[in-house]
């Protein structure tokens, strides 16, 4: 505590280790199952917790105080019983051609939540742009979407699929503020998610592609002819759906919320009386998002209550509800 504790906070500074995990481990179909329960390997966690306390004014008819947190942790896969990688995370089965994909996979060295996948590099503007790179598989036609050819051997396979995004943030925040003048109190908490990715699998339906679902209005910007768009493929393209996950659907998902603001006012009760006090409020929730995610709400995992998910479907986003914007109003009575 700092200045008679008008400054108070606590820091927290940890390495954690962390091993025989469970683990669904998938094992061959013949087996008769399609996965076994295992203790698997190692994770090692470091990070800082830091939370503050400041009272910035106090005065008779007029307070303010701030109370803040702030959390930064590296998570890292450390072991995986014995071998170096393995296929993770759950996507829709209605998406892609044979069915549901593996988001991401645990990497010694690397944290849970990588996402997993081919890079998006731009769009084919010519059939001239194609001949030059002597890609043969898969067959591809200008408006098409291009993907790295990792290993260069001129055709986009599994084994050209990398880490594309990370579904674990660099840190986590939030702070309140609460102010008294007289009889009247406002609490306004506003907390945020700073350098996280989210997989927003939305976007195979309502971005190009053959569907018949609605699509956004930025479709229409979609690649017409060379030099029109290389972002944005012909609205016929299918190639994202056939390929799998790709980085263009991974999507930056930080974001700073207006979580909740609280307005209350105490009446003046005389004494003596059976009511000894009453507090009127009113309170909002999920009032107002910063975001640059395209989804509804960046506060999100459309897998993480799946059973077979082994709660390593992070940041998936597949029709998912989002948080409610709420109003409440009530009455407190103390007798």
């Amino acid at each position: 505590g700092f200045w008679n504790n008008r400054l108070t906070g606590t820091l927290d500074v940890y390495s954690k280790k962390t091993t025989r995990l469970l683990f669904n481990e998938y094992v061959p179909a013949t087996s008769g199952f399609a996965s076994e329960l295992i203790n698997a390997g190692s994770v090692g966690n470091k990070g800082i917790d830091i939370g503050l306390d400041f009272i910035v004014l106090d005065h008779k008819n007029f307070g303010w105080k701030i109370f803040g947190d702030f959390s930064s942790n590296k998570n890292k896969v450390l072991n995986l019983n014995g071998t170096n990688n393995l296929l993770a995370g759950n996507s829709s089965s209605s998406i892609f051609t044979g069915g549901g994909q593996s988001t991401s996979i645990l990497t010694v060295g690397k944290p849970i939540g990588s996402f997993y996948g081919y890079k998006f590099a731009g769009i084919w503007q010519t059939q001239e742009q194609i001949t030059a790179s002597g890609q043969t598989s898969p067959v591809v036609h200008p408006g098409d979407p291009i993907y790295v050819d990792e290993n260069g051997d001129k055709t986009i396979t599994g084994a050209d699929r990398v880490i594309i995004g990370h579904a674990l943030p660099k840190f986590v925040y939030g702070f309140t503020n609460n102010f008294r003048y007289q009889r009247f109190n406002l609490s306004v908490f506003v907390q945020g998610v700073y350098g996280d990715d989210i997989l927003n699998e939305n976007l195979y339906d309502i971005q190009n592609g053959f569907s018949t679902d609605n699509k956004l209005a930025s479709v229409t910007h979609s690649w017409t002819g060379p030099g029109t768009n290389n972002t944005q493929p012909r609205v016929s393209s299918t190639l994202r759906r056939s390929v799998g996950i790709t980085s263009d659907v991974i999507e930056d998902g930080s974001y700073m919320r207006l979580k909740t603001a609280s307005l209350s006012y105490t009446l003046n009760i005389p004494k003596n009386k059976a009511i000894k006090s009453i507090l009127v409020y009113v309170t909002g929730q999920n009032l107002i998002t910063l975001t640059h995610y395209l989804g509804f709400d960046p506060e999100v995992n459309s897998y993480g209550n799946n059973s077979n998910s082994n709660n390593l479907s992070l940041n998936t986003d597949y029709g998912s509800y989002p948080s409610s914007r709420t109003f409440m109003a009530g009455l407190k009575m103390g007798l």
